[in-house]
């Protein structure tokens, strides 16, 4: 049975050189939902601009384990077979990033950056915050935290991946 991994990253900013620092991802089956989420460390310092927008500072991921240590990358790698899924929102930014960790991608990939621009072309932004609002998922997040155990913070890895989750939803239904 195939399995769908919703994932994003946390990063030290978004150039050439930079890496992750934060992986998360929920692991759906047929079965149930697994949370992954890890802060990891880097060589590379934090840029102050992503800091700014996902507040992870150099003290937080000081002791943690580089991104193919952590517990959350190990996962991924048994994955990461042609028969599951990535669903990623800006899944290009994701996979270059996963790729410079050592990372060869062999799932499918679903694009929700992509799915959005075709069934909303009408609105003026598709970034996921944005939808966040503008679908109300935030009225839904709470309840579907609780139900994961995971703490919504906007621009978190893990936050993000569940409001992704939630925008999944949102485009099934208009499809």
């Amino acid at each position: 049975m195939s399995k769908f991994v919703i994932l994003d990253t946390e990063t030290t900013g978004t150039q050439e050189e930079d890496r992750i620092i934060q992986l998360g991802f929920l692991e759906l089956d047929g079965s149930g939902c697994v949370v992954y989420n890890d802060l990891c460390s880097s060589e590379i310092d934090i840029k102050i601009e992503a800091m700014e927008t996902h507040g992870i500072t150099p003290n937080m991921i000081e002791k943690k384990p580089i991104c193919k240590e952590t517990k959350s990358y190990k996962r991924l790698l048994e994955l990461n077979e042609d028969s599951n899924y990535l669903i990623i929102h800006n899944a290009k930014f994701d996979i270059n990033m996963l790729a410079k960790e050592g990372f060869d991608n062999k799932m499918g990939v679903i694009d929700t950056l992509k799915c959005a621009k075709h069934l909303y072309k009408d609105v003026s932004s598709h970034r996921l915050q944005y939808f966040r609002y503008y679908l109300k998922l935030y009225e839904k997040e709470n309840e579907e935290a609780t139900k994961l155990n995971i703490e919504v913070k906007a621009h978190d890895a893990i936050g993000d991946v569940l409001v992704l989750k939630l925008f999944l939803t949102e485009l099934k239904k208009k499809i």
